[in-house]
């Protein structure tokens, strides 16, 4: 005998069979809105949000050149020994890369090697003054600084000095303002500092006559130029400088190099 059932209880269970449908449709929709590798996100109700953008790789940065390979090296070098002194005599060549240096060493040369004989004890006896001739130089990132000094051995106060500065761009020497600018200061400030060192020059001597001293050091302060001062680096770095001084009250003149770190003289 078949069982009838009622028509509420079956409609009552088709309804509950159609929303557990529509929500697996739903649920089925919202969780394939979102396509892999797209730009955009949709919702459910169809708006649209943008994405941050995956930031672009920063570019690398361009090498620094490295600088040309700087050599300096003697060009000549001479030691004589006469009667227990030693006279040293040495002068420099440089070489650049990617630079014909033969110009400049040439000169460099022909104006240190006048200063040259290879003398023995009888011509100190005829009355040969010999000089030692020997450098300093330094290597900046911009410059190849040398400082020259020759020294009359029979002489000890005559001292005379060759500064040469080159660019390693160009492989030419520079002028002294660009010495400067290269270590940072300006043309002012740098004289400045050499008036400095020149009123203080003569602090360490006491001659005993103010007015010789005052004389010292006015016709040393009128000689503040590129004319009389000549810029250059001492091998550790230091920017110093050759001026052309009155020491003796006009009785003596000579060149001295300075060090504007502590404004004393030098070698």
């Amino acid at each position: 005998m078949k069982k009838i059932l009622p028509v509420g209880l079956i409609l009552c269970a088709a309804l509950l069979c159609a929303c557990s449908t529509a929500a697996e449709s739903t649920a089925s929709q919202e969780q394939t809105a979102v396509t892999s590798g797209s730009s955009d996100v949709t919702t459910s109700s169809g708006s649209d949000v943008a994405s941050t953008p995956t930031p672009s790789p920063s570019p690398s940065p361009s090498p620094v050149p490295a600088r040309p390979e700087v050599k300096v090296t003697d060009a000549v070098s001479k030691v004589i020994d006469i009667e227990g002194y030693s006279f040293a005599y040495n002068i420099p060549e440089v070489s650049i890369q990617g630079h014909d240096m033969s110009g400049f060493n040439s000169k460099v040369k022909s104006e240190l090697e006048k200063y040259y004989k290879d003398f023995d004890a009888k011509d100190l006896e005829d009355g040969y003054e010999p000089y030692s001739v020997i450098y300093i130089y330094y290597v900046s990132d911009n410059i190849v600084s040398i400082c020259v000094r020759l020294q009359n051995l029979m002489l000890d106060a005559d001292w005379e000095y060759y500064i040469y500065n080159i660019s390693i761009e160009t492989g030419k020497e520079v002028s002294g303002s660009e010495v400067i600018k290269d270590s940072g200061m300006t043309d002012d400030e740098f004289f400045d500092k050499v008036r400095q060192t020149y009123e203080t020059f003569r602090s360490g001597f006491d001659s005993g006559d103010e007015e010789f001293e005052k004389r010292c050091i006015e016709t040393n302060l009128g000689r503040v130029s590129y004319e009389y001062i000549k810029p250059y680096y001492s091998q550790e770095g230091k920017l110093c400088f050759v001026g052309f001084v009155d020491y003796e009250g006009g009785a003596g003149e000579s060149d001295l190099a300075f060090d504007l770190s502590d404004k004393k003289a030098l070698w």
